[in-house]
């Protein structure tokens, strides 16, 4: 006769990543667009769901009246993107040189300028 095989043991694989990412946007002013690969997706704040992958992502926020706020993300993982925009300077039409002087504007972080006259 014969004598049946004790059954084998199989381990399970480990579970899958989940094949979509969160991309939750919460820039300030409220209601400002929010352009993924620039294709319009809402407004903030705004919880997007993304394919998971590693080819980089291009992000924008604009509202107008304020400066984008421009940026990419590799949606391997789930993403809060936070902080306010800012405000766009307006430009001021001048006929000649004004009576005040004028304001030196600092440079952005990180970037340095040396004014020579």
């Amino acid at each position: 006769p014969r004598s049946a095989a004790a059954p084998r043991s199989v381990a399970a694989p480990p579970p899958a990543a989940p094949a979509m990412v969160v991309v939750d946007i919460h820039y300030t002013p409220h209601g400002s667009e929010v352009y993924l690969e620039g294709a319009l997706r809402g407004v903030t704040p705004l919880s997007l769901e993304v394919p998971r992958g590693e080819a980089p992502l291009a992000v924008e926020v604009r509202r107008t009246g304020y400066q984008p706020a421009s940026l990419e993300i590799v949606p391997n993982s789930s993403y809060t993107l936070a902080g306010p925009l800012t405000p766009a300077r307006s430009a001021r039409r001048s006929s000649g040189r004004s009576s005040r002087p004028r304001e030196e504007t600092p440079p952005p972080s990180g970037h340095r300028y040396e004014r020579y006259d």
